[in-house]
C-alpha cells in the first residue's frame, strides 16, 4: 500500500543537529536502498544524513490502516539513527548489520512525513564501536538507509517470529511466536511443510503466545551443494475462522558435525574450499549488490571449484543468504568485530546485534560455519567471549561455530578457546608453511577441523591502463581516505611510477606474469595443504581486487585472473599432488635432516616424486586407473607408466597413490619438464600438472662461497685471479675492483649494502631485465620454481643503484606501492666490475636447499654470473 523505497529527500548537516528534528530547507533527492556515498556524497563527509519522505493516503486508506496495526521495518541502516513521523520521535537504533522494526502508535494522517536521521561510523560512532567491520579499512565507512524499508499492515494478532530448528533425518522444530498486543488472544495456527508443488506435512494448534510445531518428514531431501533441495514452510494464522496473517520462508534438511579432523555434511566428508569475500562493491560502496551480480558471483566461484564465500565481518543482504540455498553455495558468516575497543556498553550492543543476527540467519542451510570476530586481541576477555559464543550457538540451526578466526594463540587473545575447529591465518612465503603446519598442527592437540580462515594471497599487477580507458582518469577508490587503517599502498600513483621506470610500455607483460605467478604460488600453497589429511579446508584471500589489495580471484571488473580448467585441477574435491622423499646427513656427531631443492635437478639425477590423491565426495574410489607422463617443451616424452592402483580410497582420505621416477636428461642449457598425471574412475578424469627444472652439470670444485675470509676466487676455464666472489665488501675489495677486478658480491644478513626487507613471493612480481645472465637462466620468462631455493627476503633499494651508478638485472616491483627494488645488479667501476645480489644461494629460509650443494638452480647461477664476469 505504501512504497518507502525509492527517492527520498535528503540532506548533510553537522553533527550537533542529530539529536533533534530541527532540519535545514535544502534538500536533494537520493535514492533508498542504497549508500550515499554511492550517490555522489563525499566519503570524507561524516555529517548527519537527514532523509524525509512525505507520503499521503486516501482518507478510506488512512481509515483502514488506523483500524489496524502498522509497522515500518528498516532492513539495514549504517550506522546510527533516529525515526521521527510526523513529528514524533519514535525510535533510535544503532547497528548496521541487524534490522529492526517501529509500531507506529499515533494515527496516520493523509499526509505524513517520516523523518531519519543518520550517522555513519566514523569519529562520532567509532569505527571499532558500531561493529563496522573491515570495510571501512578496505575503503571507507558507509552510510544511510542501504537495505529495503517496509510498511507493515497487520491485524490486533499476527506471528511476529518464527524460529526453525532441523535434524537431517527429517525432524522439525518450529517455535511459534505471536504477538497478542497483550491481551493474550486465542488464535489457531496451520502449518503446511511443502517441497516442490506436494504439501508434505501439516499440523494445527491454538496459542495466545508461543506455539511448538513438532513434525517429522519422511525420506527428507537433505541440502547440500550437489543437490540444494529447499523445502517451503507456509504457516497461517486465524481467529474465528479468519485468516489474520501469513508467514512464509523455505529452509533446507541438512546436518553440520565433525569427526575428527573431518567435517561432515549429512554425515559424509566435506572440504570447504572458501574465497574471502570483504563485501568490496565500487558501484555501491555498501555491500548490497542486486540478484543478477550475486547469482554471477556464485556461479563464475563454482566454476573455479569454490564451494564456500566466507563473508569477512560484514552481513550482507537476505536475497545473498536465499541464492546461496538456491545455487548450493556454503557459507561462513564471520560476525563484524575485529580491533573492538571492549567497554560495557559495547558488550551489551554487541550481544543485542548478535543475537538479533543470528537469529535473523539461522534458517539458511547454506550457513554452515560461523565465527564471532576476526584476530581478536585481550580486549575480548574470556566471559564476554563465552556468552557471544553460546548466545549465538543458541540461536542458529545448528553448523560449526568457533569464537575467533585467526586465533588467539597468534594474535595476542585468549589461548582458551572456545569452538568447534582451529582456525589460523597464515600469509607468507611458501617455504614456510611446512613449519608453520607442522607446529600448529601437532597431533597431541585435540582432534578437531584445521580451517585456513583466511591465506593464501598474492597480489597481481593492475592494469591500470584498462582502468583509465573506463573510468576516463584513475578509478575514485585508488585514492582512499584517511578513514581506518592507513594501508602502505600507492596505487594512486601506479601510473606514474611505471612510466617513471620505464615499465610502462611493459604493462600488459607484467599483468599476465603476475597472474602466472600468482596462480603458481597458490598452486604449490593449495598441494601441500592438500597433502595434510588433518587440515580440513581453507580460504583463499580473496574475492575481488580491492583498494587496497590486488590479491583477488577476480581482478577489478570481476573478469577470472585464471581459467577454470587450470584451478580446478587445485581447487576440487579431489585434486592430486606431489610429496618428497626425504634426506639426511650426519653432521658434528649427529643425524640432521637436510633441506633440498624439490623442484631443480642436475642431468643425469634422479627424480622421484610421490603422486598424494586427497579426496573428498560421497563415494569411495576404488581401483582406479593412473596415467603418468613427463615431457619437454617440445612434447619429447621422456617418462610414461600407466597402472591400476589396488587400493580403495575412502572419502577425506589423503594418501600416496603412486610414484613419477625417472633420470634427469643430460642437457646443455637449462630445461623445464612438465610432470603429468591422471586418474580415471567412475567415468570421472582427475588431472594435473608440475614443473621442474632440470641443469647443466658444472664444475664448481674450486667455489667455496662461505670461506671465512670472505674472497674466493673463481676458475671458470682457466684461471683468473682477477675473477673472485665475497661475502665482504670493504674499502680493500673495492679499491680491487677499481683497479680492474671483477666481482660477484652475495650480500650476507648484515652486509655491506643497504638492503629493505620485503617478501620475495607476495606482494611483488619479479622483473626480468634483456640481459645475458637472465637470457641464459631463464629461457622461457619467469618461473617460480626456478627461484624457490634462491627466493630471498632482502632487496636493494634504488639509493644502491644511484651510489654505483649500476643498473638493475633481476628487480623487485612491489605490487602495492610500485617501488622497484633489485636482487641483482652490475655497476662498472672504473676499470672494474661489481655485481651484487641479495639471492640465496645457500638457500636457507624455510623449506629451501639447506646450502649450495643441495640447490641445482643457485649452484647454475652462479657459475655463469662468474662466467659471465670472466668474458667480460
Amino acid at each position: 500500500m505504501i512504497d518507502l523505497n525509492g527517492y527520498w529527500d535528503f540532506q548533510i548537516t553537522p553533527i550537533g543537529k542529530f539529536h533533534t528534528k530541527v532540519i535545514g530547507t535544502s534538500w536533494e533527492k537520493i535514492l533508498v536502498p542504497a549508500s550515499w556515498e554511492s550517490q555522489g556524497v563525499d566519503v570524507n563527509i561524516e555529517g548527519v544524513g537527514t532523509y524525509r519522505k512525505i507520503f499521503t493516503l486516501r482518507k478510506e486508506e488512512v481509515e483502514e490502516i488506523n483500524s489496524k496495526r502498522a509497522f515500518i521495518r528498516f532492513n539495514g541502516v549504517s550506522a546510527y539513527c533516529k525515526v521521527w513521523l510526523n513529528g514524533i520521535h519514535l525510535k533510535e537504533h544503532i547497528g548496521i548489520w541487524d534490522p529492526f522494526t517501529i509500531e507506529i502508535e499515533k494515527p496516520l494522517k493523509e499526509e505524513n512525513e517520516l523523518l531519519v536521521k543518520v550517522v555513519k561510523p566514523g569519529k562520532y560512532l567509532p569505527l571499532r564501536e558500531s561493529l563496522a567491520g573491515f570495510l571501512p579499512d578496505v575503503y571507507a565507512p558507509f552510510g544511510g538507509i542501504w537495505q529495503p524499508v517496509e510498511f507493515l499492515i497487520k491485524e490486533e494478532v499476527f506471528i511476529e517470529d518464527v524460529v526453525i530448528r532441523t535434524e537431517k533425518g527429517g525432524r522439525l522444530d518450529v517455535l511459534v511466536m505471536v504477538n497478542t498486543n497483550n491481551r493474550h488472544i486465542k488464535a489457531d495456527l496451520v502449518l503446511e511443510v511443502i517441497y516442490g508443488e506436494e504439501v508434505v506435512a501439516t499440523q494445527e494448534c491454538s496459542t495466545n503466545s508461543l506455539a511448538r510445531f513438532n513434525l517429522s518428514i519422511k525420506d527428507p531431501k537433505l541440502w547440500s551443494p550437489e543437490e540444494p533441495n529447499l523445502y517451503n514452510i507456509r504457516l497461517r494464522l486465524y481467529r474465528d475462522n479468519i485468516l489474520k496473517d501469513e508467514y512464509k520462508t523455505t529452509f533446507g534438511f541438512r546436518d553440520v558435525t565433525y569427526n575428527g579432523y573431518k567435517i561432515l555434511l549429512n554425515n559424509f566428508p566435506i572440504y570447504p574450499r572458501g574465497i574471502l569475500h570483504w563485501g568490496w562493491y565500487p558501484e555501491s560502496i555498501s555491500p548490497n549488490p542486486d540478484k543478477e551480480t550475486i547469482v554471477k558471483e556464485i556461479r563464475e566461484l563454482k566454476s573455479l571449484g569454490f564451494n564456500l564465500i566466507k563473508f569477512c565481518l560484514f552481513v550482507p543482504s537476505k536475497d545473498y543468504f536465499e541464492t546461496a540455498d538456491r545455487e548450493g553455495m556454503l557459507i561462513w558468516q564471520e560476525l563484524p568485530m575485529w580491533l573492538p575497543r571492549v567497554n560495557y556498553d559495547f558488550k551489551m550492543s554487541v550481544l543485542r546485534q548478535y543475537k538479533a543476527i543470528a537469529r535473523m540467519l539461522h534458517y539458511h542451510p547454506s550457513i554452515v560455519i560461523w565465527t564471532l570476530g576476526c584476530e581478536l586481541n585481550r580486549e575480548v576477555d574470556e566471559e564476554f567471549i563465552e556468552k557471544l559464543f553460546y548466545t549465538v550457538k543458541d540461536n542458529i540451526n545448528g553448523g560449526l561455530i568457533k569464537d575467533n578466526s585467526g586465533s588467539g594463540e597468534c594474535y595476542g587473545g585468549l589461548l582458551k578457546e572456545y569452538g568447534d575447529f582451529y582456525d589460523y591465518h597464515f600469509y607468507t612465503d611458501p617455504q614456510f608453511y611446512r613449519d608453520l603446519i607442522d607446529r600448529f598442527g601437532v597431533s597431541w592437540r585435540d582432534k578437531k577441523p584445521w580451517l585456513f580462515g583466511e591465506f593464501c594471497d598474492l597480489d597481481t599487477v593492475r592494469d591500470i591502463a584498462k582502468l583509465r580507458e573506463k573510468y576516463g582518469k584513475d578509478p575514485f577508490y585508488l585514492d582512499k581516505p584517511k578513514i581506518g587503517i592507513d594501508w602502505q599502498v600507492d596505487y594512486k600513483n601506479q601510473y606514474e611510477k611505471l612510466k617513471g621506470e620505464g615499465l610502462l610500455d611493459r604493462l600488459n607483460e607484467l599483468v599476465e606474469s603476475s597472474k602466472e605467478k600468482a596462480f603458481s604460488y597458490r598452486k604449490m600453497v593449495l598441494e601441500l595443504v592438500r597433502s595434510y589429511e588433518r587440515i580440513s579446508g581453507y580460504v583463499i584471500t580473496g574475492m575481488r581486487d580491492t583498494p587496497i589489495t590486488t590479491s583477488g580471484i577476480f581482478d577489478d571488473f570481476m573478469e577470472k585472473k585464471f581459467s577454470s580448467d587450470d584451478f580446478l585441477k587445485i581447487n576440487s574435491d579431489t585434486i592430486l599432488s606431489l610429496g618428497w622423499d626425504n634426506k639426511r646427513s650426519w653432521i658434528n656427531g649427529g643425524d640432521r635432516l637436510i633441506e633440498w631443492d624439490r623442484f631443480n635437478y642436475l642431468g643425469g639425477s634422479l627424480v622421484r616424486a610421490h603422486l598424494i590423491l586427497s579426496h573428498y565426495g560421497n563415494k569411495k574410489i576404488k581401483r582406479p586407473k593412473l596415467r603418468c607422463l613427463v615431457r619437454d617443451r617440445n612434447n619429447t616424452v621422456l617418462y610414461s607408466k600407466e597402472e591400476i592402483i589396488k587400493k580403495t580410497i575412502r572419502p577425506g582420505d589423503a594418501s600416496e597413490i603412486g610414484i613419477i621416477e625417472f633420470t634427469a636428461p643430460t642437457v646443455r642449457a637449462p630445461k623445464r619438464l612438465k610432470l603429468e598425471a591422471s586418474l580415471e574412475f567412475d567415468g570421472k578424469l582427475i588431472e594435473n600438472y608440475w614443473f621442474i627444472w632440470v641443469y647443466p652439470k658444472v664444475n664448481m670444485d674450486k667455489l667455496k662461497i662461505f670461506d671465512p675470509k670472505g674472497i674466493i676466487k673463481f676458475n671458470v676455464e682457466e684461471p683468473k685471479e682477477d675473477v673472485f666472489v665475497s661475502t665482504e665488501l670493504n674499502k680493500d675489495i673495492l679499491e680491487s675492483i677499481y683497479k680492474g677486478a671483477k666481482v660477484l658480491y652475495i650480500q650476507p644478513e648484515e652486509g655491506g649494502l643497504k638492503v629493505n626487507r620485503k617478501p620475495f613471493f607476495r606482494e611483488s612480481i619479479q622483473v626480468l631485465s634483456d640481459h645475458p645472465i637472465i637470457q641464459r637462466f631463464c629461457p622461457y620468462g619467469l618461473s617460480i620454481e626456478q627461484w624457490y631455493s634462491l627466493a630471498t627476503d632482502s632487496v636493494f633499494p634504488k639509493e644502491v643503484l644511484e651510489e654505483y651508478d649500476a643498473k638493475g638485472i633481476f628487480s623487485r616491483l612491489d605490487t602495492r606501492t610500485y617501488i622497484l627494488d633489485y636482487y641483482l645488479i652490475e655497476a662498472n667501476l672504473e676499470k672494474g666490475i661489481l655485481m651484487a645480489t641479495t639471492l640465496r644461494f645457500n638457500g636457507g629460509l624455510g623449506d629451501q636447499a639447506e646450502g649450495i650443494d643441495y640447490s641445482p638452480s643457485g649452484k647454475y647461477l652462479l657459475w655463469i654470473i662468474m662466467r659471465y664476469l670472466s668474458r667480460r
